[in-house]
């Protein structure tokens, strides 16, 4: 591959403009590596012509709730997201992190913030659904709120929200004013 960038005065534009049969002409490139190096080439062209991809913002309750409604809303059983965001609040990564019954999914805080540190998450939100279809947090997702809060003020991590997400509606902490 030196030997080719060198005779393409190591410009990948003029690489790119080869054909088939120059490439052939190197010594030890054969036809299925000349389509291998075009197809390279390629794939670098349409790269540079896609549009960058844009992480979702998630800086309310009702977005939380529009961005999660789909994945879990319709659930039979309870399930633990978390959806790690950057300071501008734009999705990092949303990420199931319990499965659980038809009344509670274990979380484990440790595992979560691990996760968080491992993305470089400062935005946090914490999401499970309710299979009961009541929006009203239970004791144990007040005490759960309450250790992921703790938790993220050890890290810095910003906890933003805990929503809880049913078919047709949710219940935010912060809205609610509970964080």
């Amino acid at each position: 591959m030196k030997r080719i960038l060198n005779g393409c005065n190591n410009n990948l534009n003029t690489l790119g403009k080869l054909s088939l049969s120059d490439l052939k002409q190197y010594k030890g490139i054969g036809p299925a590596k000349a389509i291998t190096i075009l197809a390279a080439c390629e794939l670098g062209k349409r790269r540079q012509r896609a549009a960058i991809e844009e992480s979702p913002i998630l800086n309310s309750s009702e977005g939380i709730y529009n961005y999660m409604r789909t994945t879990i809303q319709d659930l039979d059983v309870e399930e633990g997201w978390m959806l790690m965001m950057k300071q501008n609040f734009r999705l990092i990564e949303a990420k199931r992190i319990s499965v659980g019954g038809l009344t509670m999914a274990p979380v484990d805080i440790r595992l979560m913030m691990k996760e968080a540190l491992m993305k470089n998450t400062t935005v946090l939100v914490f999401c499970h659904n309710h299979p009961s279809g009541n929006t009203q947090p239970s004791r144990e997702d007040d005490s759960l709120t309450s250790r992921i809060q703790k938790a993220c003020n050890l890290l810095s991590i910003y906890l933003a929200d805990h929503v809880i997400l049913t078919d047709g509606g949710y219940f935010s902490y912060r809205d609610e004013g509970k964080l």
